[in-house]
């Protein structure tokens, strides 16, 4: 805030106190906070294993997500102590049940990731988030109101379990230690819809409340825990007809669906749509007609007709609403039609398409007013923030301005950052809420009851089918756990 900055992206590990604590210390500084999609591992910003392993900056765009490799856990010695799961690998974050509580902490903006999304992802996801705030707005207006105009038109019923996911998260939002990893798959898991029930002749029954689609795609976990898949060629109530059985599927098993044919059906047609309602009043003028306009943000039109006044002889008062409400791709729409037409008269198509046309350009070239609730940004000060004298790569600085705002601040030394100059061998790759001892049960601080604490004793390596490792470090006191490179 002192340097000027009027939005702050936060951290996605910071939960509903911290964010209130911000808020009550800079209430002049927007917030953005995660709310939905794909989570990284690393505190964002800080992670450098794509770069050191693959020579692709996760901090400039182009992770190759090592995160969602499948790694060994060995101890010192080089005993295997799990064997090729996805230990980095993290399932997504969902926060769609607190939003008001995440407004009330001080959140005016909400973030979802989508990198890679395809499009029936991203029309899902956002339009279930539009239906939640919309919602919270309708019960709290007194506190809120939209940053944006118009209302959205959603022609399905949003359903972000339907989307792709690793299961769902809430990142400790609430909690300050949740299990969030997925490390049995990278891959989506989807919805549970019921367990096997049984097989028969290579017919599938399903004990479960789920309906089934044709050419829905299954999925499940075997004992080994290794996630499979298979496409349903035919569906009879609870009665799966795949196109291949899968060898591993047994009776008990749950279900999860990762792609739901009739969901992606209805997903396929045209794109919901936003709209600023507008109010239509028809009058008669001494030289033919005036459109007033009037729209749900406050600005108003007028444009006029002249013509003669013909006489109808049949009713004409519906076709004139019909031609004057032809607002299709102009992002309007007609909330309210009034006519003060004395008589009926006759006016031609193509006239009263002038007259709409006219008149709406008059409205769409008054400017936007700006929102009640956009906040009033104080004059930065200027005033020095705190640095070390020493800024490591962990900085991010890649160029000759960051490098100068940072001397400017009381540093006397600035290491260029990972990307430029990669540092010693040993150097701190990751720095992640989530624990592997945690997530394990092998925590000495939250499981202290645990038989095989001492297997998981520090050191512990990260191998890579590759054979490279990588050291992990737990740091118990601050619930962090950090990944260094080590050949």
């Amino acid at each position: 805030e002192q340097q000027g900055f009027k939005r702050v992206i936060l951290a996605r590990e910071l939960g509903l106190d911290a964010i209130a604590a911000i808020h009550r210390e800079c209430p002049n500084v927007e917030l953005e906070a995660f709310v939905h999609g794909s989570l990284c591992v690393s505190y964002s910003g800080r992670c450098y294993a794509s770069q050191y392993c693959f020579g692709r900056s996760a901090n400039r765009g182009a992770c190759a997500q090592f995160c969602r490799l499948a790694f060994d856990l060995e101890n010192e010695s080089g005993e295997v102590l799990l064997a090729q799961k996805h230990l980095l690998s993290l399932k997504d974050m969902n926060r769609s049940q607190h939003l008001l509580a995440m407004m009330q902490a001080g959140v005016t903006s909400f973030k979802i990731e989508g990198r890679l999304k395809d499009i029936g992802y991203v029309k899902n996801i956002t339009a279930y988030y539009r239906q939640q705030l919309d919602e919270i707005i309708r019960n709290n207006r007194q506190l809120y109101c939209r940053s944006s105009y118009g209302h959205c038109h959603i022609n399905f019923e949003p359903r972000p379990e339907k989307s792709f996911n690793r299961g769902f998260t809430e990142y400790f939002l609430r909690h300050p230690r949740e299990d969030v990893a997925a490390i049995h798959t990278p891959k989506s898991v989807g919805e549970p819809v019921g367990t096997v029930k049984e097989i028969r002749r290579g017919i599938i029954k399903v004990s479960g409340l789920s309906s089934f689609h044709n050419g829905d795609g299954l999925c499940f976990f075997t004992p080994e825990g290794e996630l499979q898949g298979f496409r349903v060629n035919k569906a009879e109530n609870n009665l799966l007809y795949p196109a291949t059985l899968p060898p591993a599927l047994r009776p008990h098993t749950p279900l999860y669906r990762n792609q739901d044919a009739e969901f992606e059906k209805q997903l396929s047609k045209p794109t919901p749509q936003r709209t600023i309602g507008i109010r239509l009043q028809l009058s008669e003028t001494p030289e033919g007609f005036s459109l007033r306009m009037s729209d749900e943000i406050g600005r108003e039109a007028c444009g006029t007709l002249h013509a003669e006044k013909q006489p109808a002889r049949t009713p004409q008062g519906e076709r004139i609403r019909q031609e004057l409400s032809k607002l299709g791709g102009t992002g309007f729409e007609i909330t309210q039609y009034e006519s003060l037409l004395e008589n009926d008269y006759f006016i031609p198509a193509s006239q009263l398409a002038t007259l709409r046309r006219q008149t709406l350009a008059l409205l769409t070239e008054q400017a936007l007013p700006t929102p009640a609730t956009a906040p009033t940004h104080a004059p930065a000060t200027s005033k020095p923030i705190n640095v070390e004298e020493h800024i490591d790569y962990s900085a991010n600085v890649a160029n000759r301005e960051a490098r100068l705002f940072y001397m400017s601040q009381g540093a006397q030394e600035v290491d260029p950052a990972f990307e430029l100059k990669q540092p010693e061998r040993n150097a701190l790759l990751m720095t992640c809420r989530h624990c592997i001892r945690y997530t394990l049960r092998q925590c000495p601080k939250h499981f202290p009851g645990s038989n095989h604490q001492r297997t998981y004793n520090q050191p512990l390596y990260l191998r890579m089918r590759n054979g490279r490792r990588f050291r992990l470090e737990f740091n118990c006191r601050l619930c962090e756990m950090n990944v260094y490179a080590a050949e």
